[in-house]
């Protein structure tokens, strides 16, 4: 196979750099000379190859899934996938889908796509032998054979071909025998042929040719065929064709013309019928030959042979394919596409073009790796040439899934709606390097920037973890100390987070990003924003760096000495020499002189400076004494404390750094707190902002290959910061402060005045700056609790519009005991109430309720009376939580831990299944039809068309007739003014009182061909009687009354109603409601209500009663004269009978 690496475009392959053939040889040359084994390379990209190889399987299925997911097909995304693959390629993809989905791809296929379209798909996403296997079936299916299909088959496979053929096509029939098969299918010549091939096979493929062997065969075909006065000897021409290699049967074919002055072809025409003619024929040609013959003839005459199109297309593989191609377009001097184009059109024509022209996302190096290095160990010349195909398949494979990542991407966020879980999927598994790449590749092929479209698409805090992830660190970093410093007031505890927790390359890198992308000086606005220690620390981190003293660091008591001179051994505090020591050491310079400190003074560092300063000052310097990991873990954790989550946080610490980086803060954070902080995110987070969240810390990229997986994973394990964790400085901060005493001391040296005036101002404008802070965070706190509410609120109501129950009327409040199996099954999902209690009732998810005496209802939790029955005031929206709705939520989480949750009111609710007494006054109003059944049976005609449906078996008679031949059958139903019921014999005698009518009155039927006046055996049916006998079979609808619902129009529901009254099953409900009279409760489904009263108290049981009064019986009509004449029967007794002389007999 031609091994190609993939075009670069303008964007880097997904981190890769090996692309071109020089980069592919320097990387093995360097391997070489620096004493590293070939092997152990090869061995490593093989590795690698497997890996990218199952991700991009896994992908596919995913694809595909989503492709054939809810109502209609996603055929643009089937076909790409299907058709822009090799078999061998599908074969991971179906492996890995059944794996997956419990469903084989085959039949994932079949079920969703139809006609030649689909019978296309599924060839090519089946392997050669269960293709084969496939195209035979259909050739044997139905009445007859279609021998031309067999015929292709057995012409163009190989022995070995035919062989698989047969084990796949046994193995898909149980164990069933092919050669039976054929043999029951086929006939004459043309079953010996077909049956000799699969059993015997043909000679294999040689160049050499025997002219002399030639000639004796060619004199043996003519005396067998031609040259025999009667008859054909088959057996020497079978014996012949498959003995013989194709070359010396073309030899021999040669020959025989050249001696016979009639070609072979045409000799096998005159002695063999069409069939075997055609198989003999394609013998001597190639298959590529027989398969390019086959497709002009599926595009000769009226129309395309779309079947045949497809077996040969996609049946072996698109390399076959595209040999058969090539052969046609020089065979017939057109371009097979071009054929295809016009000939075709829809989803089949789509797919056929992408199979033929589409090129696999290795570009031909799939089959070049198919040698594990190990079985060529020894031999250097075909390790290198496995090195550089390894090479170029992992760089094709990583351009092929930036490119699909950014098709991916564009199509998420183009059109109606946005699908956030395609976007989820590919930013929450891909690191920034790569997300950068997708950016750039996204802005090239679409001339629109990824961030900006994402903006325009996604809101709320999952687009801005969206926005975040695709920026760069240090972009990321500019981002972040921009929104804290704009507004009136610098949000001074964000800006040292961020100067703090990254080393001087990363700040300088931070500081030219923000420089370029807001155009003004960084270091000028931090200068204006802040000031005191906070403005020393911010411009010693900006100008030199952290830890840029680590070199000069000698004499630690020195350094003790002077930090102690300038805090405890003075009155006062020199800020600035804190400052510059915090700044200009390390972490773990830092920890040595905390250590040499304690020794000296008896006083940690922490302690320190939690009595000598206070407020920002205060947490920015003991940030500067923990390490970056400790300071990021210690701000993941306070955004999730309580009731509130900080997302912007958890944005500005996970979504700003790198996939490795977060996924370190994830570790450190476990062994720091004792529980993994992706089951704090899953808890704390809902919808798509949790997806994300999880999918960025949690999952590893295997586009990366082992190298940078190693890297990512061992980074930063070198670097012992343990520092200082900030809760245990925060644990401290309750320390004996002696200033006040000092203070008092240092009065008698300074101007008493001024010492106060100064006071009151600093204390005037840090109350002012933590006012105007607090004012921020609570917009923020509640904007944040507002928007969650609303999220909730639109899930639930989306969920509530698929619910299939009716909906009670606004207003109508349900309260009852929350059922866990119907909720699980309303929200298709695990758990019961403690999972909607801690994660449902916040994503939106439906309560769902059982109320005794009146059913289940699905709906929504009415917050305002779930706070009254618990006794709660809501709270002001100045306190958390901030809103009514999360205040609910956290009251059922609440209950839930104490030991379950209350009786929950839900408005708006539906009925699932309402249950009550039967309504017989309404009956008749409900099925009105069957109202003919209230009063006695009249006499009517017969109705032909009623009697058919009542009797489908007389399908194709004449009704008349077939009621005449079942007349006196007890039981016989038919159809009288449109009422069901058996015939009255006696008033049908007495009204037709003659003598036909009493002896033979099925004959006497029939002659007057179904018209005399006849009447149904019975009386009046009370609604209860008619429900029983016929309108349950029916599936009529009935009314319910429920002393705690009102009433309810429904149909009949036994697996419910068994529920109700502890029955053992379903098929028991309707016998106990039918003994025990219509008295009984039962339960109804697709249920809507008719009225409704007391669904939140204790109901009406006067206004239920009065519902059930029984209905007044129908009035009678008087009975029909049986001695009435009647005008179809004024026929004369003795007129006319033929039948007469057949009385006696009867």
């Amino acid at each position: 196979a031609e091994v190609r690496p993939r075009p670069r475009s303008k964007s880097t392959a997904m981190g890769n750099k090996v692309s071109s053939a020089e980069d592919i040889r320097g990387r093995v040359d360097a391997a070489k000379e620096g004493g590293d084994s070939l092997m152990a390379l090869a061995a490593q990209l093989w590795h690698e190859r497997n890996t990218l190889r199952a991700y991009v399987a896994s992908r596919d299925c995913l694809l595909i899934e989503r492709a054939c997911r809810g109502l209609g097909t996603d055929d643009e995304a089937l076909i790409d996938v299907v058709c822009g693959r090799t078999k061998d390629q599908i074969a991971a993809t179906a492996a890995e889908y059944h794996r997956a989905w419990g469903k084989t791809l085959d039949d994932e296929i079949k079920d969703e796509c139809g006609g030649d379209y689909g019978r296309f798909l599924r060839l090519v996403a089946l392997q050669p032998p269960q293709a084969d296997a496939l195209l035979l079936d259909k050739a044997m299916d139905g009445v007859g054979c279609d021998k031309a299909a067999v015929t292709m088959i057995f012409a163009t496979r190989t022995n070995d071909e035919l062989r698989a053929m047969r084990e796949a096509w046994e193995a898909k029939h149980d164990g069933a025998s092919l050669l039976d098969r054929l043999h029951e299918e086929l006939g004459g010549a043309h079953r010996t042929l077909v049956l000799k091939l699969l059993t015997e096979g043909r000679k294999e493929e040689e160049d050499d040719v025997d002219e002399d062997a030639a000639k004796e065969t060619a004199k043996e075909l003519y005396k067998a065929g031609v040259g025999k006065l009667m008859g054909t000897d088959e057996e020497v021409f079978f014996n012949a064709f498959t003995g013989l290699s194709r070359a010396q049967l073309n030899q021999v074919a040669e020959i025989y013309e050249r001696k016979r002055g009639m070609s072979l072809q045409k000799a096998i025409k005159k002695e063999f019928p069409s069939a075997s003619t055609d198989l003999l024929q394609s013998m001597l040609e190639t298959p590529i030959q027989i398969l390019s013959r086959k497709l002009s003839e599926a595009f000769k005459g009226i129309g395309t042979d779309e079947a045949l199109l497809t077996a040969v297309l996609a049946a072996r593989g698109r390399a076959q394919a595209r040999e058969v191609m090539t052969a046609f377009n020089e065979r017939y001097g057109k371009e097979l596409v071009d054929e295809v184009k016009r000939e075709v059109g829809g989803n089949f024509r789509r797919a056929v073009t992408r199979w033929l022209e589409g090129e696999d996302y290795t570009r031909g190096a799939w089959t070049a790796t198919g040698t594990p290095p190990e079985e060529l160990e020894g031999d250097e010349g075909a390790l290198e040439a496995l090195v550089e195909a390894l090479q170029t398949e992992l760089a094709n494979t990583r351009e092929y899934i930036l490119a699909t990542d950014v098709k991916t991407l564009h199509k998420a966020l183009h059109g109606v709606g946005t699908d956030e879980e395609a976007v989820v999927t590919v930013l929450g598994a891909r690191n920034k390097t790569q997300l950068q790449d997708v950016c750039k590749m996204y802005h090239d092929e679409h001339d629109e920037s990824l961030p900006e479209r994402l903006a325009s698409r996604l809101g709320g805090d999952f687009g801005r973890f969206c926005r975040m992830l695709v920026l760069d660190e240090p972009n990321a970093a500019a981002v972040s100390l921009h929104k804290a410093l704009e507004g009136i007031g610098a949000d001074c505890s964000v800006v040292m987070e961020i100067l703090a927790a990254r080393e001087r390359e990363s700040l300088l890198a931070a500081r030219e990003a923000y420089e370029g992308r807001f155009e003004e000086n960084l270091l000028d606005r931090l200068v204006s924003e802040l000031s005191g220690t906070n403005e020393m620390v911010a411009r010693a981190l900006l100008t030199e760096g952290r830890g840029y003293a680590d070199g000069e660091l000698e004499d630690v008591d020195a350094v003790v000495e002077e930090l102690h001179a300038a805090g405890q051994a003075q009155i006062g505090t020199d800020e600035a020499v804190f400052a510059r020591i915090f700044t200009m050491y390390s972490v773990d310079s830092l920890r040595r002189i905390n250590e040499a400190y304690e020794g000296a003074h008896g006083r940690s560092l922490q302690r320190v400076v939690s009595s000598e300063f206070g407020g920002n000052a205060k947490r920015t310097l003991l940030a500067l004494l923990s390490s970056s990991e400790d300071l990021l873990t210690a701000q993941l954790s306070k955004a999730m404390k309580g009731s509130f989550t900080n997302e912007r946080a958890l944005t500005r610490i996970l979504a700003g750094r790198d996939k490795a980086k977060a996924m370190q803060l994830a570790a450190r954070y476990e062994e720091k707190y004792g529980s993994p902080l992706v089951d704090r995110v899953r808890r704390k987070l809902g919808g798509d902002l949790r997806r994300i969240v999880v999918g960025w810390i949690t999952t590893l990229d295997p586009t990366l290959g082992a190298e940078e997986l190693k890297r990512a994973a061992s980074e930063g394990q070198g670097e012992d910061e343990e520092g200082v964790d900030l809760e245990d400085a925060a644990a401290e901060e309750e320390v004996e402060v002696e200033v006040a005493e000092e203070e008092e001391e240092a009065q008698d040296q300074v101007d008493e005045e001024e010492q106060e005036r100064l006071r009151l101002i600093a204390e005037a404008e840090e109350a002012e700056r933590q006012r105007k802070e607090e004012e921020k965070r609570l917009r923020r706190a509640i904007r944040a609790a507002n928007n969650a509410a609303n999220r909730q609120q639109r899930r639930g109501r989306g969920r509530m519009d698929k619910v299939k129950g009716g909906k009670l009327p606004l207003g109508t409040v349900v309260v009852g005991d929350f059922d866990d199996d119907a909720y699980a099954a309303v929200n298709r999902t695990d758990g019961g109430a403690e999972a909607f209690a801690n994660e449902g009732a916040a994503d939106g998810m439906l309560a769902v309720v059982r109320r005794e005496g009146a059913g289940v209802f699905a709906g929504l939790v009415d917050t305002t009376r779930l706070l009254e029955l618990l006794g709660a005031e809501p709270t002001p929206q100045e306190e958390p939580p901030h809103n009514v709705q999360l205040q609910a939520n956290a009251a059922l989480a609440a209950a839930a831990a104490e030991g379950g949750l209350p009786a929950l009111p839900l408005q708006p609710a539906a009925i699932l299944w309402a249950e009550g007494r039967f309504q017989a006054g309404a009956y008749w109003t409900v099925n009105p039809d069957a109202r003919v059944y209230a009063h006695r049976p009249r006499p009517g005609r017969f109705q032909p068309e009623g009697y058919l449906r009542l009797h489908p078996e007389a399908e194709g008679e004449d009704p008349v007739v077939h009621f005449s031949e079942n007349f006196q059958e007890e039981g016989h139903l038919i159809m009288i003014n449109n009422r069901v019921g058996t015939l009255d014999r006696r008033f049908y005698r007495r009204r037709h009182n003659d003598r036909r009518a009493r002896r033979r009155p099925g004959r006497h039927f029939r002659r007057r061909e179904g018209r005399p006046l006849m009447r149904l055996e019975g009386g009046a049916l009370t609604p209860w009687q008619h429900f029983v006998q016929r309108g349950r079979e029916e599936g009529r609808r009935v009314r319910v009354v429920s002393p705690r619902l009102g009433v309810v129009e429904g149909v009949f529901d036994d697996e419910h109603t068994a529920v109700m009254h502890g029955l053992a099953g379903p098929e028991e409900a309707w016998g106990f409601v039918v003994d025990n009279g219509p008295g009984t409760p039962f339960a109804v489904t697709d249920a809507e209500p008719i009225w409704v009263w007391g669904a939140d108290g204790d109901g009406d049981e006067d206004a239920a009663e009065s519902q059930l009064v029984e209905p007044e019986p129908e009035p009678e009509d008087e009975d029909y004269d049986d001695d009435e004449g009647d005008d179809d029967d004024d026929e004369d007794d003795d007129g006319g009978d033929d039948d007469d002389d057949d009385d006696d007999e009867d």
